[in-house]
């Protein structure tokens, strides 16, 4: 399917489709938060009884109902973004030069009835703006991947690295592409490299619980690269992915280069582990991911030296490769692993995320 919505014969067939869901979808979601300003109104309109405790029932009931149409739409834009980026950056890019548009339009008309443009001047201009509104919406969307190097920028563990590094993993990587539901990596399997999404989404699950779906910019298999340790994980693509896959031995050379991208994947890696030990307990169970996220962020990685004993009290210690153990036990914690210790000791090449509580 994906090589034929290329065929011209299909193209246009297969633009306006996505056009007409992915507006459908935007309006959806306008609609069900619009709704939701009028629930306590329309409740009333229902509920005739004068009962507050079953008007309650009833408000809370449509609220409840509007929020999960709500997450619904989103759901199906976000998909969108994550299966066909450059259609969705295309019709919103037409949606943006129409805003743009309009506004010049209405602002001719104001100058127009405050008389500081005459009326004929003022409908030259009103056409020639509704004329390239026109040559905007009537223009075919141009279905173009995006190039590695764009996906690539917008990644967070290279975010501020100079072209030169991420062209270097741009010739040191090779395309590949999964079809839905292709195994990608595999739990325990051998971690032979790493790949970044440039296209779709992946479901990853420990054993049979999936604890994440990631899209366009994701890094998969970082530790494999990074520690040489299986794969933690099974990673299915949820829709047809495109994926940069680079080999452990190439990027390790290019992290030997560059420190900053070794302590940059380090940290992405070491925020993902703390995210799947510490999310089911309390007080982060109540967070929301994003916010579980941001807090992570502020978390540093350190490499301790063989026998250092690192003081964790009050912080949150995850072990992200190697060994720890308790200053006065002998027996060992090999990573990855939440350190709910006072204080910890630690091997030789042990990597430790340290977030202060």
């Amino acid at each position: 399917t994906e090589a034929f919505k290329d065929l011209p014969i299909l193209k246009n067939h297969f633009t306006d489709r996505i056009t007409v869901s992915y507006d459908a979808s935007k309006g959806f979601v306008v609609a069900q938060q619009d709704m939701a300003k009028m629930v306590d109104s329309l409740a009333k309109e229902l509920d005739e009884s004068g009962d507050a405790e079953k008007l309650q029932k009833t408000t809370r009931m449509l609220k409840d109902e509007i929020r999960q149409n709500r997450l619904s739409g989103l759901k199906f834009i976000r998909n969108m973004h994550e299966n066909y980026p450059e259609a969705t950056v295309g019709i919103e890019t037409k949606d943006a030069i129409r805003s743009v548009l309009n506004h010049e339009r209405n602002t001719i008309k104001k100058l127009k009835s405050d008389g500081m443009l005459e009326a004929d001047e003022a409908s030259r201009l009103i056409i020639a703006v509704e004329e390239r509104m026109k040559e905007v919406m009537e223009s075919s969307l141009d279905l173009r991947l995006p190039e590695p190097e764009e996906v690539l920028r917008e990644v967070n563990w290279l975010k501020g690295m100079p072209d030169t590094l991420i062209a270097k993993i741009v010739n040191a990587s090779e395309s590949r592409v999964y079809n839905s539901g292709d195994t990608i990596m595999t739990q325990g399997g051998e971690g032979d490299g790493m790949i970044v999404i440039t296209r779709g989404s992946v479901k990853v699950s420990i054993g049979d619980i999936v604890v994440d779906i990631m899209g366009r910019g994701a890094v998969i298999g970082e530790m494999a690269v990074l520690a040489g340790v299986p794969r933690t994980a099974n990673v299915v693509a949820d829709s047809s992915v495109t994926a940069l896959w680079l080999t452990t031995e190439s990027m390790q050379s290019i992290m030997a280069e560059s420190p900053e991208l070794s302590g940059s994947l380090w940290k992405t890696a070491a925020m993902r582990f703390a995210e799947n030990l510490i999310g089911a307990k309390s007080p982060y169970n109540a967070w929301d991911q994003m916010r579980l996220r941001r807090w992570l962020n502020e978390g540093e990685v350190s490499a301790p030296a063989e026998g250092e004993s690192v003081n964790l009290y009050g912080k949150v210690g995850i072990l992200v490769a190697g060994q720890a153990s308790a200053s006065a036990s002998a027996e060992a914690i090999t990573a990855p692993a939440l350190l709910d210790l006072a204080d910890a000791t630690f091997s030789d090449n042990a990597k430790v995320f340290i977030r202060e509580s």
